[in-house]
């Protein structure tokens, strides 16, 4: 037999006795955790709101700038038109009385509207600081998350070894996203009747007083609500912080349980970050309302020296050749309004995404 027929026989008996070389099994990726995909796609809508905010509220600042600078033009035209009415006697004692008032109100008017330009800017900033804190605290709790499941046996394992501490969570989370609810409409409330009395200036004394005097009331429960959303906030963040304290502390000794304790530091530290953002939110929220009282009072105020400078049939002459001016008024006034609760609906959305996300993490 030649050596090519003892080499093929050779072949022959080894894959008959089932003896042929083992084919290489490479393994691939492991699949992806639905949870952390889950997590990571809330994450891009948490930011797609959050940049959609933003773009609202510069157009609100917009609004803003416009609507003060109509309301000047208005009001020093209208000193003007005073300025011209010719008057004796009695009445031109009155009307120069109400020429000085009118023209210091105005000059103190004009320091009120930057006043609250300079609120709305501050909450402006306050919210887009919170925005950011929060999305940095979400990502920080993914990762988090991730190293607690991996060295803890899974996901289910890990939330059965804190039960009681995920309850809790899941109880602040429901309070937290209830207070935060309630804080939006109590602002909602108060930006409706500002301008239901700014609107009333000029047109109807008895509405514009009865809505300045609902205003006060909406101001005071929009503090309370302002009270409630920081604190249940605080809530949910030390409940978060006693479910993952748990959670480290039954992981064993050793650099994955380092790791983790150190990326816990990081949350606790990003949460107290979070409470001041909170905070800060508070206090430009109230003193937003607190300014556009001021400025409700001054055109109010201002409103009532007109009538009282001028008649009647005089004061209807005036206000017809101020009509682009009262016009510019009411548009950039109702631009401010669909503006403003624009921002207010996507900071609805914002804590809706993050609700998800904490549902989805705990």
């Amino acid at each position: 037999m030649n050596r090519h027929a003892s080499a093929a026989l050779l072949c022959v008996a080894i894959a008959s006795s089932g003896c042929a070389p083992a084919k290489k099994v490479v393994k691939g990726p492991p699949p992806p955790d639905p949870v952390v995909q889950q997590h990571d796609r809330l994450l891009v809508r948490l930011r797609e709101h959050r940049d959609e905010e933003l773009k609202a509220n510069a157009r609100f600042s917009a609004a803003a700038a416009a609507y003060e600078h109509a309301k000047d033009e208005y009001q020093q035209k209208l000193t003007e038109a005073m300025a011209s009415k010719k008057a004796s006697g009695r009445q031109k004692k009155v009307l120069e009385k109400n020429r000085s008032a009118l023209a210091q109100m105005i000059e103190d008017r004009d320091r009120v509207g930057q006043d609250l330009q300079k609120a709305f800017d501050t909450l402006i900033l306050a919210r887009k600081t919170r925005n950011a804190t929060a999305l940095g605290l979400r990502e920080l709790d993914g990762e988090l998350l991730q190293v607690e499941d991996r060295e803890g046996g899974g996901h289910a394992a890990v939330q059965q070894r804190a039960a009681g501490e995920l309850a809790a969570v899941r109880q602040a989370a429901q309070a937290a996203d209830d207070a935060q609810k309630a804080f939006g409409d109590a602002q909602a409330a108060v930006i409706a009747k500002e301008v239901e009395a700014s609107q009333a200036i000029g047109t109807d004394v008895a509405k514009r007083d009865q809505a300045d005097q609902e205003l006060d009331q909406l101001r005071d429960k929009l503090e309370a609500a302002a009270t409630s959303y920081v604190a249940a906030g605080a809530a949910l963040e030390a409940a978060e912080d006693a479910y993952h304290g748990k959670v480290i502390g039954a992981l064993p000794a050793g650099a994955a349980h380092d790791r983790a304790k150190a990326a816990l530091d990081k949350r606790v530290a990003a949460t107290k970050q979070l409470d001041e953002a909170r905070a800060t939110v508070k206090a430009a929220t109230i003193d937003r309302a607190a300014q556009t009282k001021q400025r409700i009072a001054f055109d109010s105020e201002i409103d009532r020296v007109v009538e009282a400078g001028l008649t009647a049939k005089v004061k209807r002459a005036v206000l017809d050749g101020l009509t682009p001016e009262t016009d510019a008024i009411t548009k950039w006034r109702t631009e401010m309004q669909t503006e403003e609760n624009a921002a207010l609906a996507l900071q609805r959305k914002i804590a809706d995404a993050e609700s998800e996300l904490a549902k989805v993490d705990y």
